[in-house]
């Protein structure tokens, strides 16, 4: 789902326009920090990429809040609770933001009912996602999870090919330890056991995803959806 898409649909012409003339673009590399969340308060959206909200213990040690992928805003929810702190924003993947100051959407957030409304709506299929993730995060395997993971990051940023997606995976098997909170070991054994269940094929760092395969699969083991 295209959450700004939905944005402008629901608010009148003139405000859509205006939000569009103070949106900026900002590429961003692989691993780079959007310091600009931190730094200044602001409201963005993935227009291509994968970004991780983190916090960090007193010991160094992250800690992922959330996964925001393309089509997703960034930083939405402080508009309805303005002392909510940002977290860190990491770049997964190489892509770019659409950034506004916050001072803007704050200004029609208090301004105007519709783009309340479509604010409240965007959070709402937000923290429903979130919390169908927890569930699954709890109840299906891990394999299952790293699957669905795979499944996305194809999708999004793959290539459509006869035999299904093709994608260079830009994570380590470390980095998607830590994304998922287990072993780097696991995620070797686990990307293994999806090759053997034919929903996945390697070579190197390539993938190729059977999407039907996969659909399956996560349907069988309760990860399609969240």
């Amino acid at each position: 789902m295209n959450q700004y898409k939905t944005l402008i649909q629901s608010i009148p012409y003139d405000l859509a326009v205006e939000l569009a003339s103070q949106a900026r673009v900002r590429r961003v590399k692989r691993g780079e920090v959007v310091a600009t969340f931190g730094d200044a308060p602001s409201i963005a959206f993935v227009a291509q990429g994968w970004f991780k909200l983190a916090r960090f213990t007193e010991l160094g040690d992250e800690h992922v809040i959330a996964v925001r992928r393309r089509g997703e805003f960034i930083g939405l929810d402080t508009l309805s609770n303005p002392e909510l702190e940002m977290p860190e924003v990491l770049a997964m993947t190489a892509g770019h933001v659409i950034v506004w100051p916050r001072a803007v959407f704050e200004r029609f957030y208090s301004e105007n009912i519709q783009f309340v409304q479509a604010v409240a709506r965007i959070l709402a299929e937000q923290i429903e996602s979130e919390v169908n993730q927890r569930v699954m995060r709890q109840s299906a395997r891990v394999s299952a999870r790293l699957a669905r993971i795979l499944y996305l990051l194809a999708a999004d940023q793959g290539e459509r090919t006869p035999s299904g997606y093709r994608v260079t995976l830009p994570f380590t098997q470390e980095e998607l330890a830590g994304l998922m909170t287990v072993r780097r070991e696991t995620i070797s054994v686990n990307l293994s056991e999806l090759e053997l269940e034919g929903v996945i094929s390697r070579s190197g760092r390539s993938l190729l995803i059977d999407p039907e395969r996969m659909t399956q699969y996560l349907e069988m083991n309760g990860a399609l959806h969240g």
